[in-house]
């Protein structure tokens, strides 16, 4: 086992894995000559102590022990084998409706929708849908325009009203011949157009769905046009904020690629392939989309209103096509006796995630929360000059573009302006439920001694952590970036584990009785990748991945003799000890031993409130349990909202990790001005 400081999207192929590969093995012969140094290829079991693999469900293998290079003779005499240190993860369920019933379905059945009947696990959502795109040249819009446009709108319909979503209306306005088509110019009267079409507009229970067709060219973070829309739609919302409004950005190309996929003059088989009903095709991503944004309105019961202007009785949820399966051994409820006890008795010691970073220029705070089952989740983006109470000038900005590692008390103040802000976000997302949660803040990188001591967030936890109704407080540290080298010593290597498919008896509360014991059971699994984790050990500090002036490229030119002098201090930051350390495997189903992708979960802090009402908890469990979640909201992720990031990394990491790469394409073109 080694160390790598590559991505895992820089997978090599042929000879070239095999040719790095032999680097590995080079260097680690190297590092064995090195007195005192304890590197080169590493045993799991001496990393780990006695390492085993076992599945998720050991109940399917009573007389198995599976073992990595370590054979254990198990029989009714001996002693029980110690507890796996590497266990085998299965793909979490999903709960679904079908009919009028909730059922729990794995994320390969998702592809089989139309055909095993699925729908959304909240029922239909209705809207009023309008298209606004970019008229003609001249002013008019153009026939085979607004045919290309009608035609997009109608596949979306179809597509909606197909998985059971619920119904889309084009709506109606005088100035155009069609419904739901809009046609106008993206220049500086496009706010003014919006405006006008909002305001003339029938009051509707309905959500108000506008599709905005962007033009490419306009897909930037620097375009004026794009800000053109941005301002617009912030002030609508702003203006009519009783009113149900959603808008939707959709790229010029879907149009185009629409009306090319229906079109006569292309050959058969071209068009079979571009309209067949595949979970991925952009068109039903969009629908799905769609729906998971439409919020539903919840009304609080009450005998009658006192005031005319009293509380509000009606507010809007989130409420997704789907979300993790609630497991079966929770479904109980738990209520304790207290003056100001939780009221929801069967989420307690439910999670929250809190995930947080910096953009690569450092001038952006990113933040994203969700719970534990993905029911609800918010996105969360500040001007990095802002959240600090004092600004020190340019020197700061250098200390943000370098991750806020450095040292003095400008850097300080700083830190804790960002622990302020996604503390504040934090809570105010917890406060929508009246749970007993699990808090836990985890940022993406690492983190670094003046970040986590001093004024920072363990102060903060423990100050302002006194008086709330949180279960837990747990700080982490996630690097996705330092997976390790995994080498074998045999001479031609062997395919990993397949997942096995899902015990029936685990699962048989989801099923009907009607369903006999000889009738054959459809089972989906996805066997692209194999997930293993390890379970918490604290013989490792943190992973940092090698910096620029680690490879040697920090300068963009050569120095000479005299000049440019490297400094006294160590040529890589001291690594914390983390209190404990999980990592997540990720291995695809390929025989390339460098493929491997690795998650490393490290716990900084963990507080445990003197007002909770909850049962103290180990380390070494609640860890195991954070890592278990996390893997759960990383299939999530992938299954729903499908973002072009790491597949290992959970969803409120992914976000962040989406924002970053979005705001790093445009970091030259972003005006810190303009506020976020």
């Amino acid at each position: 086992m080694g160390m790598r400081g590559i991505g895992s999207g820089s997978g090599r192929s042929g000879s070239g894995e095999g040719l790095w590969l032999a680097d590995v093995k080079a260097i680690s012969k190297l590092l064995e000559g090195v007195p005192g140094l304890v590197g080169g290829e590493l045993e799991l079991g001496r990393v780990f102590g006695e390492v085993g693999i076992i599945d998720s469900n050991p109940a399917q293998d009573k007389d198995k022990d599976k073992r990595m290079d370590v054979d254990v003779d198990v029989s009714q005499n001996t002693a029980p084998p110690t507890p796996a240190k590497l266990r085998l993860l299965e793909a979490p369920h999903l709960a679904m409706s079908k009919s009028s019933s909730i059922i729990h379905v794995l994320p390969p059945a998702l592809r089989f929708w139309e055909k095993l009947g699925l729908g959304p696990r909240g029922g239909g959502k209705d809207g009023t849908v309008f298209v606004l795109f970019e008229e003609g040249p001249g002013g008019g819009a153009g026939a085979a325009v607004s045919d290309m446009v009608a035609a997009w709108l109608g596949d979306v319909i179809v597509n909606y009203e197909g998985r059971h979503l619920g119904k889309l209306t084009p709506g109606k306005i005088p100035a155009s011949s069609m419904d739901g088509l809009v046609p106008l110019r993206f220049d500086s009267s496009f706010r003014m157009t919006l405006t006008t079409l909002i305001s003339g507009l029938p009051a509707s229970q309905s959500s108000l769905v506008f599709f905005i067709v962007t033009p490419l060219a306009s897909m930037t973070l620097s375009s004026p046009t794009l800000r053109h829309i941005f301002s617009a739609l912030l002030k609508s919302l702003k203006t009519y904020s009783e009113a149900l409004l959603h808008f939707q950005l959709v790229p010029e190309h879907l149009i185009h690629s629409t009306s090319l996929s229906s079109s006569p003059s292309l050959p058969t088989f071209l068009s079979a392939a571009a309209t067949t009903a595949d979970p991925t095709t952009p068109t039903q991503s969009l629908v799905l989309s769609l729906y998971n944004r439409l919020l539903v309105p919840v009304d609080r019961t009450m005998s009658r209103r006192f005031f005319e202007h009293g509380i509000r009785v009606r507010r809007y949820f989130q409420e997704p096509a789907f979300t993790l399966a609630r497991p079966l051994r929770t479904n109980r409820a738990s209520f304790v006796r207290a003056a100001h006890a939780s009221l929801d008795v069967m989420d307690r010691g439910t999670f929250v995630h809190v995930g947080y970073g910096l953009s690569p220029c450092g001038r952006w705070v990113l933040a994203a929360c969700v719970d534990e089952r993905g029911e609800a989740h918010e996105l969360g983006v500040w001007a990095a000059q802002g959240v600090g109470e004092e600004e020190d000038g340019d020197d700061d900005d250098d200390d943000r573009s370098n991750g806020g590692n450095g040292e003095g008390e400008g850097e300080g103040r700083w830190e804790m302006g960002v622990v302020k802000k996604v503390w504040e976000f934090a809570m105010a997302f917890a406060k929508k439920a009246k749970v007993e949660w699990r808090i836990v803040f985890s940022k993406l990188g690492v983190v670094g001694e003046a970040e986590l001591d001093g004024t920072a967030w363990m102060s903060w936890i423990d100050v302002h952590s006194r008086r709330s109704r949180i279960a837990s407080f747990t700080l982490l540290s996630v690097e996705p970036d330092a997976p390790w080298t995994f080498c074998t010593t045999r001479s031609h290597p062997t395919k990993p584990p397949a997942p096995r498919s899902p015990s029936l008896k685990a699962h048989n509360a989801t099923r009907t009785s009607s369903i006999s014991k000889g009738q054959p059971q459809n089972i989906f699994t996805d066997i692209s990748t194999t997930i293993f984790v390890t379970s918490p050990y604290t013989s490792l500090p943190q992973s940092y991945p090698p910096t620029s002036m680690d490879l040697g490229i920090s300068l963009s030119h050569v120095p000479e003799s005299g000049t440019d002098q490297p400094t006294t201090s160590l040529p890589h930051p001291l690594p914390l000890l983390p209190c404990s350390t999980t990592s997540l495997v990720c291995i695809p189903a390929t025989l390339s031993l460098t493929a491997a992708s690795m998650l490393h979960l490290h716990l900084l802090h963990t507080v445990r409130p003197q007002s909770a009402m909850a049962p103290p908890e180990e380390t070494a469990t609640l860890h195991a349990a954070i890592t278990q979640n996390f893997h759960e909201l990383a299939v999530l992720a992938r299954t729903r909202w499908r973002l072009d990031v790491s597949p290992i990394l959970p969803f409120h990491l992914a976000a962040v990790e989406a924002m970053r790469i979005a705001l790093g394409r445009d970091q030259y073109g972003i005006d810190v001005a303009d506020g976020a």
